[in-house]
């Protein structure tokens, strides 16, 4: 699928992968909109890369319902989330271990609530429905605790692994025992 003058937009791309996924999807010719907290950082991704910012929280319903309907995107990447407290698992604090959850969950479920409507347009008085396909793309955090949270996928005779700390991703490719 090519993504030139694809409207798209990113939450969480201003640092991190968010931030490598725009600059990807800028490199293949797609218009971005990034949504993220920091004015600073929004402000240097849009002098770096030339796409357009809006800075709002994730988790507000209202935010996600006015973007959406703004920008009306093509592609949906909901890539914004908590980092996890990394630590032992018996010095948690329960507000600790759902942060996440109340961050990641939450602006998904708003965000997807919001990208029903553009999925689901009424038909036109007098003429065809008009079909529109919106795609999304979620990042998957898992809750950890001192670990690493590790996803796999097999594909011919490679085995893939994503790793995620904090901010960090780091994927390697192995090959298969």
């Amino acid at each position: 699928m090519s993504l030139k003058d694809k409207t798209i937009v990113v939450t969480g791309g201003s640092r991190g992968l968010g931030l490598g996924l725009v600059e990807a999807l800028v490199g293949q010719g797609a218009k971005v909109t990034v949504v993220a907290r920091d004015p600073a950082a929004l402000a240097a991704v849009e002098q770096r890369l030339g796409v357009a910012t809006i800075s709002a929280d994730v988790t507000d319903k209202g935010h996600a319902r006015r973007i959406l309907a703004d920008v009306r995107p093509e592609i949906l990447v909901l890539n914004a989330g908590a980092t996890p407290r990394m630590g032992r698992l018996d010095q948690l604090s329960w507000a600790d271990f759902t942060a996440t959850w109340e961050t990641d969950v939450k602006a998904g479920l708003y965000w997807l609530q919001a990208a029903l409507p553009i999925c689901s347009r009424k038909e036109p008085e007098g003429g065809a429905a008009e079909q529109t396909a919106l795609r999304i793309w979620c990042r998957s955090r898992r809750q950890t605790s001192g670990a690493r949270s590790t996803r796999s996928c097999r594909s011919g005779d490679r085995r893939t692994q994503a790793r995620t700390k904090s901010d960090r991703h780091d994927c390697r490719t192995m090959k298969r025992p």
